[in-house]
């Protein structure tokens, strides 16, 4: 039967009498003897070893089931008398580490492997890790109260330049020390070819019981600044390789980034993913981390190593490989090259799919319905598949232009002879969520609309930016001496813009004014015939003519009004699309667009076949959410090395 403390110390660490163990064995040089430990049920009785101190007088069962610890009664009145002053100083006194201890009280080993996922504690004393009660101030977490915490020291070879305290009773809340912001575990780094770095002590921890010896970690988190690197510069001189192991949060990325700008220039760099797709198990077993520790806790040892054997190289931006773009890759292996979305309008589908990363240029005419279209589209878009839209439209005021958007998702016009004003404020919230206005200043410079539209990015998460139209975006001629070189540069500004944020951008551009022969008739517009450049032919991934034709009185050949969409180019062709005619109608009614068909000879007579109208409510409809994804047990020894002890 398990034997029971005496009583408790005040730093939570249980007391035994000494006659509760057998202590007649012959103790090491270290004075350390190895006894049956009582404290626990052991499964197996080989296991039940229990480490004894007889120096200190503390105690410890190596069994990773049972890892019991306590005082012996005999040394408590000595331990009591070192320790009592200390702990009995006032909370608002800083704690420096002589008021630690080592890790030994229940509460602090039961949240280590229970909540941190450590079975080998001993990691913590290779560390200098030690137990103290902290104090945390009002302000910050823990609003005015001590706490029970761990306490990780800063060294620089044998001295301590800062402390960190993390708390150990499962809240969250750390405090730094007032010293020198170093790299923690930095004498690991010395002379080490390879060095992993972490965003914490406690993810270092981890990586180190894992057999990563050579790990330090930033000091201050993934805010921290990288020019720590810098007085560490001398003792990283023989480093070859780093890889950081840092949150894969989307702070933890950004830091991810400004360590390869100051480190990457000279090392080798790679990047560890925490999250376990290991295909020898069963993929019930597989899990996303957000860093190390979370690994070590949801996977084991084992996990950690996996993803730590599977990292992934960073390569300077500029320069792209097979293995740089590894994670998009590994997703059209298994899925296939994505496909853009469709809109359900029929043989459209086939001419015209809408895909993030693109840049789209529409032109047409005068009162062909360009705008009408695209506006259209990014509705559809909204509510049919999720995607956000910001629209830049200096024609248009945005109070008119949003009761159109109304009329259109609704499918009546947006006036109370219509609709119920609970209906339309009910569409009025919905829209706000989807679709906003960019209102710029007259000079509506590039670099401000792209700001506004990263910002909402950021915010908002927008799929398509639509800017209607490009004459109103004022050229930069003074840095590129030539219209058609400053469209050039502005077009691919914008191309580069929808790569790097994972959107779609469709820019309506006006052809030249005289496209009429001398006889009056109209001719075939082509993306060569907007005002200003070829490029917007040369740089976009989908080129589209929109052209009106209206029905004429008295001429059979033309009874009918439709919409024709020319898709002069498609870069991808099947996956955006293919170069084609489409043929659409117009109802005024529903403020929306169906597939029409048309048959005949334009000199004879033609035959228009309409399609249904859909005048569903589309806010009623729950949209789906379609996203392209370019973003797949070692023994323990029955005695540790005593090395592994906390005494």
């Amino acid at each position: 039967m398990a034997v029971n403390p005496v009583k408790y110390t005040y730093t939570g660490i249980p007391v035994y009498r000494d006659g509760d163990f057998n202590l007649n064995h012959r103790p090491n040089a270290k004075g350390v003897i190895y006894t049956e430990c009582p404290l626990g049920d052991h499964k197996d009785r080989k296991r039940r070893r229990l480490a004894v101190n007889l120096n200190s007088g503390f105690l410890r069962c190596l069994d990773p089931e049972c890892c019991q610890c306590g005082l012996l009664e005999s040394h408590y009145d000595r331990w009591k008398k070192e320790h009592e002053n200390r702990y009995e100083r006032a909370f608002n006194a800083k704690p420096i580490l002589d008021h630690a201890i080592g890790i030994c009280s229940p509460e602090v080993i039961r949240y280590l492997r229970e909540e941190r996922g450590f079975t080998d504690l001993s990691v913590f004393d290779r560390l200098g890790i030690k137990e103290i009660d902290h104090w945390y101030g009002n302000g910050g977490t823990g609003d005015g109260e001590t706490a029970r915490s761990l306490c990780f020291p800063f060294y620089l070879g044998d001295k301590i330049l800062n402390v960190q305290y993390k708390r150990a009773d499962g809240k969250k809340g750390f405090r730094h020390g007032d010293g020198i912001r170093i790299l923690y575990n930095i004498n690991s780094a010395v002379g080490a070819e390879t060095v992993v770095i972490t965003e914490g002590p406690m993810d270092c921890a981890a990586l180190v019981s894992c057999g990563y010896e050579n790990t330090v970690s930033i000091p201050n988190g993934s805010n921290s600044p990288v020019d720590c690197f810098d007085d560490a510069e001398p003792l990283l001189a023989s480093v070859r390789e780093y890889i950081f192991a840092v949150d894969g949060d989307k702070a933890g990325r950004m830091l991810k980034d400004r360590l390869y700008d100051k480190l990457g220039s000279g090392c080798d760099c790679y990047y560890v993913s925490f999250n376990y797709r290991d295909r020898r198990v069963d993929e019930s077993r597989w899990f996303d981390a957000k860093d190390a520790n979370e690994c070590l806790k949801k996977g084991g040892v084992e996990a950690v190593r996996w993803c730590m054997d599977h990292k992934s190289e960073i390569f300077n931006p500029h320069v792209v490989t097979a293995d740089s773009l590894a994670e998009r890759m590994d997703d059209i292996f298994y899925n296939g090259l994505p496909e853009g979305v469709t809109l359900g309008l029929g043989e459209f589908d086939r001419y015209v799919r809408f895909m993030t990363r693109q840049l789209y240029i529409v032109t047409g005419m005068p009162s062909s319905g360009k705008t009408n279209l695209i506006d259209f589209w990014i509705t559809r878009l909204a509510y049919l598949h999720g995607w956000k839209a910001a629209v830049f439209s200096p024609e248009k005021d945005p109070d008119a232009h949003f009761m159109e958007y109304i009329h259109r998702i609704v499918g009546k016009p947006a006036e109370a002879k219509h609709i119920t004003y609970e209906k339309y404020t009910e569409v009025r919230h919905s829209l706000s969520g989807r679709i906003t206005h960019l209102e710029m200043d007259r000079d509506n410079t590039i670099d401000q609309i792209l700001a506004t539209a990263e910002e909402q990015v950021r915010k908002r998460g927008i799929k398509v930016l639509v800017i209607d139209p490009f004459n109103y975006i004022r050229l930069d001629t003074e840095r590129v001496w030539s219209e058609s070189g400053a469209i050039n540069d502005l077009l691919i500004t914008l191309k580069t813009f929808a790569k790097e944020h994972d959107i779609l951008i469709i820019l309506m551009a006006h052809p030249k004014k005289t496209m009429e022969t001398t006889d009056g008739r109209k001719v075939q517009l082509h993306l060569y015939d907007i005002s200003g450049s070829a490029a917007f032919y040369n740089v976009c991934d989908m080129g589209i003519i929109v052209t009106r034709v209206r029905a004429k009185k008295n001429d059979p050949r033309h009874s009918h009004s439709y919409t024709e969409v020319y898709v002069e180019k498609a870069r991808e062709h099947g996956r955006l699309g293919d170069e084609g005619t489409a043929y659409l109608w117009f109802s005024k009614k529903a403020a929306r667009y169906a597939e029409t068909k048309i048959t005949g000879d334009p000199n004879m007579g033609l035959t228009v076949t309409e399609s249904d109208m859909d005048y569903t409510d589309w806010s009623a409809v729950k949209p789906e959410q379609t996203e392209f994804s370019f973003l797949p047990e070692e023994e323990e020894d029955d005695v540790p090395p005593e090395d592994d002890l906390p005494f």
